[in-house]
């Protein structure tokens, strides 16, 4: 499953998958905090790619995998996080909502959450028609996509 997104850049050896809550506040959501991803232990699976077509767990599988390759690429770290929780009002589901008119446009435009959600949405299908010609190019050659250029926070203006 990973090589067929990621091609051979996601880098595997020693990675492992976390199935314990994380922290106390966990809240049984997965998170990928410093490049591991930790699944929450009812989304959590031996092996993804054996579940029925239509379950949405490896969907999930991909786009934690996505936030490991983005922190390989030297993309992601903590601050993310706060500012995209702040920058949402602390709303933090907001920060997976993806414009798709904007679709087409580089991977890199997008924040971490945005990024992992078009990965997971192209691989499972859930785009068609031209959102998918669209997203296809938002993706092509994410894998070796360099670190994102610092962006002003959503709620900094000049």
């Amino acid at each position: 499953m990973l090589v067929s997104v990621f091609s051979y850049h996601l880098y595997q050896d020693g990675l492992v998958v976390g199935t314990e809550p994380l922290h106390p506040f966990h809240n049984g959501n997965s998170m990928t905090p410093r490049g591991i991803p930790w699944m929450a232990p009812q989304n959590y699976v031996d092996d993804y790619s054996q579940l029925p077509e239509g379950d949405w767990r490896p969907g999930h599988f991909i786009h934690e995998f996505t936030h490991v390759l983005q922190n390989q690429q030297g993309n992601y770290n903590y601050l993310d996080f706060v500012e995209l929780w702040v920058g949402h009002w602390f709303d933090y589901r907001a920060t997976y909502e993806v414009d798709r008119t904007m679709l087409g446009q580089p991977l890199w435009l997008f924040n971490m959450e945005q990024q992992a959600v078009i990965v997971q949405s192209v691989y499972m299908g859930y785009y068609t028609g031209d959102d998918l010609v669209r997203a296809q190019q938002t993706i092509e050659g994410f894998q070796t996509q360099p670190p994102r250029p610092t962006l002003p926070p959503p709620w900094y203006n000049k």
